[in-house]
């Protein structure tokens, strides 16, 4: 085995070949870090047929301003065949050699193994690594996706585009706004799904259903037989009209058919990931966001991509603990 530094193209190429990749694993990524003060490091392993093996960004970080030594990272760990307890040992002596020399005094990996996977686990304890902590990642199957029902009273329209300025509208929060740096460090793997409020349409139809609960009051307000109904449909009249209200609001401040919530998506390799989202609708009256899970998956389905998956939990999404991150000292 030979383990030696490479370009970033070359680098992304061979990740993005990769069926379990992501996009926390290439320069795409690394652009993110380097800005908060972090170097970039793409490493890549081939053998005695100079077939690529194993691959790896590292991210170097001084331990502190008066320190001479680094920590490197490794963001979803290592693109290798984690189950080659050979393979695993080899790279990792090779890895700690070359560190080394880099004068890393400590190494951070993060395997996407599922949890309970005593294997792996095993030949990473006996090859020093320390578990800091569980980590998850949250995964919506595309297969297996089921669109909600939708709220007839709201009139949402979900929309693909490549540039960021549903974000610079949305992202006001200066704490916010280093998503937007996200996005553009993304190029052209960045997807932005907005959902677009339609304020007429919405309206009218919440004045309509307002109408009906209020004629239903007013036919049955003296039948003890529908006091319960009756107590639901004042309810029912009294959420319509805090949709409604919250539409003139978002007129008022965002203008005509605002977009209320957007996610920025990663395309890459085999999946989507969402990388960040930003949502007005906080007390969920719109479900924008379900709406937005359904036409990604809708889109994913028709690319033959077989999952969206986040660090961040979302709308549908299920659980999926990985065995954690690990550390290990050089």
């Amino acid at each position: 085995m030979k383990l030696h530094e490479t370009d970033i193209e070359t680098f992304n190429q061979l990740v993005s070949a990769e069926p379990d990749a992501t996009i926390y694993q290439t320069s795409f990524w690394a652009d993110q870090m380097v800005a908060k003060g972090y170097r970039a490091i793409f490493l890549k392993a081939v053998d005695d047929n100079d077939i690529c093996i194993a691959l790896c960004m590292l991210l170097l970080k001084k331990e502190s301003f008066v320190s001479g030594k680094y920590v490197a990272y490794a963001p979803f760990g290592f693109l290798i065949n984690y189950y080659d307890e050979v393979l695993l040992r080899q790279f990792h002596d090779m890895l700690s050699g070359y560190l080394l020399q880099e004068k890393v005094s400590r190494l951070i990996i993060e395997p996407q193994v599922a949890y309970g996977d005593y294997s792996v686990n095993r030949t990473l304890i006996a090859l020093g690594y320390e578990k800091e902590e569980d980590l998850s990642i949250y995964e919506e199957h595309v297969g297996t996706h089921e669109n909600a029902l939708s709220d007839p009273n709201v009139v949402l329209k979900i929309r693909c585009i490549e540039d960021d300025s549903v974000f610079r509208k949305l992202i006001k929060d200066r704490k916010e706004s280093d998503k937007l740096k996200i996005f553009e460090n993304l190029k052209q793997h960045g997807l932005c799904y907005a959902a677009q409020l339609d304020c007429f349409k919405s309206k009218r139809a919440l004045e309509q259903s307002v109408a009906a609960c209020e004629q239903f009051i007013r036919v049955h307000k003296d039948d003890y037989k529908y006091t319960e109904a009756l107590s639901e449909k004042e309810n029912e009249a009294k959420q319509l009209k805090k949709v409604f209200n919250t539409i003139n609001k978002y007129e008022r401040s965002l203008g005509e058919d605002p977009d209320i919530a957007a996610m920025c998506i990663s395309d890459f390799s085999d999946r989507y990931t969402i990388m960040f989202k930003t949502n007005l609708d906080q007390e969920n009256l719109f479900n924008a966001e379900k709406e937005i899970v359904d036409q990604v998956c809708a889109d994913c389905k028709n690319r033959g991509i077989i999952k969206v998956d986040s660090t961040d939990p979302f709308a549908y999404c299920s659980e999926k603990k990985l065995l954690g991150r690990y550390t290990v000292k050089i």
